[in-house]
């Protein structure tokens, strides 16, 4: 598909967020896609809204290949609720990679989450962004890796399974809910392209840019389907045990009026 397919042909006037998906982790709930094409595993933009239950385990958000397969990919709460971006290839030197912020996701509450990648960017700190509500982490508890410029994560590759809510093989399922789970392939974005400062409170806005050729949009609104992508790249996933009864319409993401 091309790099302009899926433009914002969904918006919603007034813009609103009508649905988040419930991920529970003791009935191993997520939600699983193969790209159709193959995307830009070098440079893409993760977005999503998440309110996180009370736990102490590692809780994936998203995650590309099947372990022991590689290159893997993983955005992770740890047990300590600090967000983890990692991915490892045996391939190239150093073959680990990974982002811990020092900072904490706050449980109980939404928080608004964006990962963009850029391996292409010679700058090493660049490689990898990471935001809490819209400020961006500059202090990590673990970060090394990133230095490989062209570094091929095997994110939205046709080869590749990719997993919402899971990693595959080791568990390690989310708990919690989701909403507006966007993956921009091929852009690097800033948080600023989904959602603004309104008064001091974080509130999600329509995105209104492309998806590139692998990219998806979930906004799990439609309760017979919560996997259907509305980006317009067709991008579905499966649903492994998840209902419609894992649909969740009150108490969602802040949203500017």
């Amino acid at each position: 598909m091309s790099l302009f397919s899926g433009a914002a042909c969904n918006v919603k006037i007034p813009y609103s967020i009508d649905a988040a998906c419930d991920f529970n982790q003791a009935d191993s709930d997520h939600m699983t896609n193969t790209p159709a094409s193959n995307g830009n595993q070098r440079t893409f933009t993760v977005s999503v809204w998440i309110k996180l239950d009370s736990d102490n385990d590692s809780r994936t958000i998203f995650h590309s290949n099947t372990w022991p397969s590689e290159p893997w990919f993983v955005i992770q709460v740890q047990e300590s609720d600090q967000l983890i971006v990692r991915s490892y290839s045996g391939s190239v030197s150093p073959a680990d990679h990974q982002k811990r912020t020092n900072n904490s996701i706050s449980e109980g509450s939404w928080q608004h989450i964006v990962v963009g990648v850029d391996t292409t960017d010679t700058t090493d700190a660049d490689k990898v962004k990471i935001y809490f509500n819209g400020t961006r982490q500059t202090s990590f508890a673990t970060d090394y890796g990133w230095t490989v410029d062209n570094y091929d994560t095997g994110v939205g590759q046709t080869a590749h399974e990719q997993q919402v809510g899971e990693e595959p093989a080791l568990g390690r399922y989310f708990n919690g809910e989701m909403a507006e789970f966007y993956m921009i392939d091929g852009q690097q974005l800033a948080p600023s392209e989904f959602a603004v400062d309104d008064g001091g409170t974080w509130k999600a806005i329509e995105y209104t840019g492309t998806f590139g050729t692998a990219g998806f949009h979930l906004d799990f609104a439609d309760s017979s389907d919560l996997g259907n992508d509305v980006s317009g790249n067709g991008e579905h996933f499966n649903e492994v045990n998840i209902v419609s009864g894992n649909q969740i319409t009150s108490n969602l993401p802040p949203v500017k009026s």
